[in-house]
């Protein structure tokens, strides 16, 4: 409900668009805390992408929007990445600890 902002049930373009620059901010953070969170117009290319990667797996009616079943994928998506994220994270860590132990 939080990125539906005129309440229609639906995540419309400009709504998936807020919500994934949200997302890759949150993973930013995860990845290097220290690191200011991105601007907007430094992301949108990033945000597009994935879009345009998302958009054919997501919206399976093809009716522009993403309905709440359909959201449910986009949830599966995060929890995949974060999954990525913290292993990638643990495996830096693991590399930086041996680098500092030499």
């Amino acid at each position: 409900k939080q990125f539906d902002k005129d309440g229609n049930g639906t995540i419309d373009e400009d709504e998936l668009e807020e919500l994934i620059y949200t997302s890759l901010c949150l993973f930013c953070q995860k990845r290097d805390p220290d690191m200011p969170t991105p601007q907007r117009n430094q992301c949108k290319p990033f945000v597009k992408k994935i879009i345009a990667d998302l958009k054919p797996v997501l919206d399976d009616n093809n009716d522009g929007v993403i309905s709440r079943d359909e959201f449910e994928k986009f949830g599966n998506y995060l929890v995949k990445e974060h999954e990525k994220l913290k292993l990638e994270i643990a495996k830096n860590n693991k590399s930086n600890n041996k680098k500092k132990q030499k």
